[in-house]
């Protein structure tokens, strides 16, 4: 395979900073609250900037449907000099006093998550139901002692006492490591404590703006699937209310286009691919520029990992009358992509190659999401969001078949299987007077394979800093199917002669998934 150039991140941080002349006003980020540092909306960025973390402290909402609104811009008491902040400070001198360092300048908080989930399956008895009960703490530090400088700490506690030590169900269904209803975090240990975030913000000379280190940032346009974030290796799950992905290690230069209002230039190095990159020619990198073109936001991008091909990706978002309108495409360059092909095996002890073979296919493959949403007032005072969006994936399978083989290999990406989906949703908010409550219907089909799911959920803050979540799903159509998912195999003979013979398997279909959740702010 051709080799990514291995200085390719670390010239683009160069040619931005190179290029770093004259003064723009610094981006000011707001302190992280309730829905900034947990699965709300992103936090006010440059202009035109559609990254979720370009000065922002936590991952952005996957839940389709209206969003809560950007908080406006923190007014810094910050010093707005060159030389502000803690250079002007000697022995005997104020700092506070003058304004040079906030007397605010250290926020602690954080969230706790604890979410109870079941599956309930018509083909087993309820007491033997999968119980799940996954505990999640969140705590960060938000260092800010000038307008121009911040640092940002996010550690996550995750535990489940329904687990062993091994972080494994110790009886029931199977289908929990599978579920759309399951934690997105795999664990190797129970408890498990890991780095979601820390990273450092400041700018140069107020023209560029750097982010170093574990970070958020996302591209694209996609609310349901989104195959140009491509500066995350894990995909979202689009049916967990919030995104619950840990933030990746990098570099990442913005910086604004004088003159051409809504124009960002993005350079960023990719330290972790998702390996830790620990010789310079395993680092990756990538390019983006966002602009605004005739009242469209437009995206180009360009990423590049150590020892793989190109990426590359485009997307759109516009208004269009009353309408929303979206589109995303990634397109994956190089050769040797895997097309499976079913067969019929024979014999009284088959072994796994018989059942299928892999043709290799030449790039590029092309990934596509297109979309549409249009926002209402259901009543007075009172707003929905109603959307449909389609993917082609031209990586996916055309049937159910070979599922079971990909998640033997270690190759199942949920929601990437198939090479044709669909999905509709509405949000709305809820009748009370306070406005505490809300309602999310979204609808998934992999129209390759004919399975489906839908999820209802409802979300009620019941004081200020504590919301309530309860939620069910149902998954229809083609048994076995990716979104129907059950699995049914007899014991098979190994692909490689001498290895031990793969055991059957029997995973029952699970129609329904109940769960309830609580989440406090601190």
């Amino acid at each position: 395979m051709m080799k990514a150039p291995l200085r390719f991140s670390w010239m683009a941080l160069g040619l931005c900073l190179g290029l770093a002349a004259g003064s723009l006003p610094a981006d000011q980020a707001q302190r992280p609250d309730e829905d900034s540092l947990f699965g709300g909306a992103p936090q006010a960025s440059a202009p035109g900037d559609s990254s979720a973390a370009a000065q922002s402290a936590a991952p952005e909402a996957v839940s389709p449907g209206p969003s809560a609104p950007a908080p406006s811009a923190d007014q810094s008491r910050g010093s707005d000099t060159d030389s502000g902040g803690l250079s002007q400070s000697t022995l005997g001198h104020d700092d506070f006093a003058n304004g040079s360092v906030k007397d605010d300048a250290l926020q602690v908080g954080g969230i706790v998550y604890q979410q109870l989930y079941m599956d309930e399956s018509l083909y087993q008895a309820p007491g033997n139901s999968a119980l799940s009960m996954p505990l999640q703490v969140d705590t960060y530090l938000d260092a800010r002692p000038n307008d121009r400088l911040r640092a940002y700490v996010d550690g996550r506690l995750i535990y489940d006492p329904t687990k062993n030590a091994e972080g494994e169900a110790t009886s029931g269904s199977n289908y929990g490591a599978l579920s759309a209803g399951s934690t997105s975090v795999s664990q190797t240990a129970n408890p498990t404590v890991v780095l979601d975030q820390a990273w450092v913000n400041f700018d140069v000379n107020r023209t560029v703006f750097l982010t170093v280190g574990k970070q958020h940032v996302k591209w694209g346009t996609g609310h349901i699937w989104n195959p140009t974030d491509f500066l995350t290796v894990q995909k979202l799950n689009p049916l967990q209310p919030y995104d619950l992905r840990l933030g990746d290690t990098m570099v990442k230069a913005q910086m604004p286009v004088q003159g051409m209002t809504g124009t960002n230039l993005y350079a960023v190095a990719l330290l972790d691919n998702p390996v830790p990159a620990s010789t310079l020619g395993q680092t990756g990198g990538g390019f983006r520029v966002e602009t605004l073109l005739w009242g469209a936001e437009v995206g180009l991008d360009a990423v590049t990992r150590a020892g793989q091909y190109p990426a590359y990706g485009a997307d759109l978002s516009t208004p269009l009358g009353p309408f929303d309108v979206y589109v995303e495409n990634a397109l994956l360059s190089g050769a040797d992509y895997p097309d499976y092909v079913s067969k019929s095996p024979s014999g009284a002890d088959p072994t796994l190659s018989s059942f299928y073979g892999v043709n290799l296919m030449p790039g590029p493959m092309d990934q596509t999401v297109a979309g549409i949403s249009y926002d209402f007032p259901w009543r007075e005072d009172r707003q929905a969001t109603v959307g449909a969006e389609y993917f082609y994936n031209e990586l996916g399978l055309g049937s159910a078949k070979l599922l079971p083989i990909l998640i033997y290999e270690g190759n199942y990406t949920p929601f990437y299987m198939g090479k044709n989906y669909a999905a509709i949703y509405l949000s709305a908010e809820g009748p009370d007077e306070g406005k505490k409550t809300s309602y999310n219907l979204s609808n998934i089909a992999n129209l390759s394979d004919g399975s489906a799911v839908s999820r209802l959920d409802f979300s009620w803050i019941l004081l200020d800093y504590l919301t309530f979540g309860a939620w069910a799903s149902a998954h229809y159509g083609t048994a076995g199917g990716e979104l129907n998912f059950a699995v049914n195999t007899p014991a098979i003979g190994p692909l490689i002669a001498g290895n031990p013979t793969i055991p059957a398997v029997h995973v029952p279909p699970v129609p329904v998934e109940l769960g309830m959740s609580l989440r406090m702010s601190y």
